[in-house]
């Protein structure tokens, strides 16, 4: 209901309509809402466009998974069967199955929230190895971070853990 109460001028007319779940952030679901519209006639359309952001929260959670793998384990064989056995575990459970195509944007804000857990990985991955941390990598990850939250406050706890990890890569301790 957000996106048609922004819309259409509602949005501090109508009072709770959707319960608390009309105070969310009305732009996390634009794309959903203006889909629907477009393509209220073409249904598989607009189911294929539905699972995209999973598909991309997928890819990112395999780049995630493979990079950890590479840091602990030696061997192609033994990366990819790790690899392998945390897509499983992480691809089929009901943290994200459940979410694939729905409305609710778990799987929306999931998409930026990894991709900046991915940048800031690659950035611990390289000061271990003796390199600078790329600065404009980790800006990039603390305003994916914040897009995220912005867009679903539940997301929060996700952006804070990615803030201690981004602060602890680029070296600084608690006093």
């Amino acid at each position: 209901y957000a996106p048609h109460a922004w819309l259409q001028g509602r949005l501090f007319r109508d009072v709770a309509p959707g319960q608390m779940q009309g105070y969310f952030n009305p732009l996390l679901h634009m794309p959903w809402y203006g889909a629907l519209w477009l393509l209220m006639d073409r249904p598989r359309a607009f189911a294929f466009l539905s699972g995209l952001p999973a598909g991309l929260l997928a890819f990112l959670f395999l780049r995630v998974a493979h990079a950890h793998a590479a840091t602990l384990l030696d061997g192609a064989a033994a990366r990819l069967a790790a690899t392998a056995a945390v897509a499983a575990m992480g691809l089929t459970g009901a943290a994200f199955v459940p979410g694939i195509g729905l409305s609710s944007g778990d799987v929306w804000v999931a998409v930026p929230l990894m991709a900046a857990y991915g940048l800031v990985l690659r950035a611990a991955i390289r000061k271990d190895a003796g390199q600078p941390a790329d600065l404009r990598a980790m800006a990039l990850a603390w305003l994916l971070a914040g897009l995220a939250t912005g867009l679903k406050l539940t997301s929060l706890p996700f952006a804070a853990a990615l803030g201690l990890m981004l602060l602890a890569t680029l070296g600084f301790r608690a006093a």
